[in-house]
């Protein structure tokens, strides 16, 4: 579930995840993947900054970065397999 405020408010976005889920799985294997890789981090945080310049709201951002999370989560559900990553406790 993503909260986001009303237009013409300051943005953010509150992400609110069911403890054990697969999106909280998703969540940080995506997290880990870009803490354990410097030139995917180093990628996905420019790709966003440049989004963010050219995004005119929370919306249309979001569904902007859909894809490209999707094909940096098939690099990351790689590597998971590679170092036999698990959720963390």
């Amino acid at each position: 579930m993503v909260f986001a405020p009303p237009a013409g408010e300051r943005a953010s976005n509150i992400h609110v995840r069911e403890a054990l889920s697969e999106t909280v799985r998703r969540n940080l294997l995506f997290r880990d993947f870009l803490r354990a890789n410097d030139a995917a981090r180093d990628a996905w945080g420019d790709f966003k900054q440049h989004l963010a310049r050219i995004a005119p709201d929370i919306y249309q951002y979001g569904q902007a970065k859909a894809g490209p999370t999707e094909i940096l989560m098939i690099a990351a559900e790689s590597w998971a397999a590679d170092t036999r990553w698990i959720v963390p406790d």
